[in-house]
């Protein structure tokens, strides 16, 4: 959609600016962008301003210092433009009288108004994840959502993460979600296991290579496992879901692993999104993992509240908008 309105927006003579959230997409969008629109740059980290392109992609940061010589603007993640960072862009492009946002979360995580119509102006196409798969935009989507229990219980008042590390890198866990890798590679598939944070993932692969499956954790200072999946020179990527954010084109990934266990639906459809690129009529297999043990004990009611399994009921929601070949599980 960016790149068909960019090509519009040219052919009537303006010029373009695209604003991305992360340096990796200026790189990812600039191979699209180049077929339509040779004369093209990238602002930010390596990429550097060229005089006289037509359309230029920038992160917000770099971009803002050059918005006032571009006639119309795309906002890419439009969810973020709320922030102080895109106002002064958009304060700043004083030329431009086109200026569209476009996102597949457009939800913030504490659930307040989103507050980017300002600049963006009022929503004038929305569409859901069913009716992109229906029309393979995107792919369809095979969901198990995978409770593992008996891993004990954390103590009360435990640091949420210190929680989630323990839960999801006990033998149990490590097991099982090893398991379900070999099942995957031994079908051929492109796996993709995600955590919430680096820790946890090395330990993963530590223990993975331990039994025989080698692979490393990728991470913002160690992105050669990325790049070495993405290039198809293994099957294997284990990483944290930062990393792998917004908008990373990850197409051959047809089985993925997420255990990073959030609450927030804008994370939820980031992480499941990262596998739903249309495949040529293949489904991707996606296995949520949910770690119990982790919670309060309600004297009144005399029963464990556990966080997790609260948490997992908040992306299940999630899930039932964007298939109904969902299967829950409890081991």
């Amino acid at each position: 959609c960016i790149s068909l309105l960019s090509r519009a927006l040219i052919e009537r003579g303006l010029r373009v600016l695209i604003v991305v959230p992360t340096i990796e997409l200026i790189s990812q969008m600039l191979k699209d962008i180049r077929q339509i629109a040779p004369k093209s740059c990238g602002i930010g980290g390596k990429h550097k301003f060229k005089e006289g392109v037509d359309i230029a992609i920038a992160t917000v940061n770099s971009g803002r210092n050059y918005s006032d010589i571009f006639d119309a603007i795309i906002i890419d993640e439009a969810h973020h433009s709320s922030s102080n960072m895109y106002k002064e862009l958009a304060i700043f492009g004083s030329r431009a009288r086109n200026i569209y946002g476009f996102t597949a979360t457009p939800v913030r995580a504490d659930n307040l108004e989103l507050g980017f119509h300002g600049i963006v102006g009022p929503i004038v196409f929305q569409k859901d994840s069913k009716w992109a798969i229906d029309n393979e935009f995107l792919c369809p989507v095979a969901i198990t959502c995978l409770t593992i229990a008996g891993l004990g219980r954390i103590r009360e008042m435990t640091h949420q993460q210190t929680a989630y590390k323990m839960l999801s890198t006990h033998e149990k866990a490590l097991h099982t979600m090893l398991n379900l890798i070999k099942s995957g590679l031994n079908k051929g598939l492109k796996v993709l296991v995600l955590f919430k944070t680096v820790e946890p993932s090395a330990e993963f692969c530590e223990y993975a290579s331990e039994m025989g499956i080698a692979c490393e954790p990728a991470h913002s200072g160690y992105r050669n496992p990325f790049y070495k999946f993405k290039d198809g020179k293994t099957n294997l990527l284990v990483s944290n879901s930062s990393l792998l954010g917004e908008g990373i084109d990850l197409p051959d990934v047809d089985f993925m692993i997420s255990c990073v266990q959030n609450s927030a639906e804008a994370l939820t459809r980031q992480v499941i999104g990262r596998g739903l690129r249309y495949k040529n009529g293949k489904k991707l297999i996606f296995i949520d993992i949910t770690t119990a043990g982790y919670g309060v004990w309600n004297s009144d009611s005399e029963k464990f509240f556990d966080i997790f399994k609260q948490y997992a009921k908040s992306r299940y929601s999630v899930y039932e908008t964007i298939t109904d070949d969902i299967v829950y599980k409890e081991i």
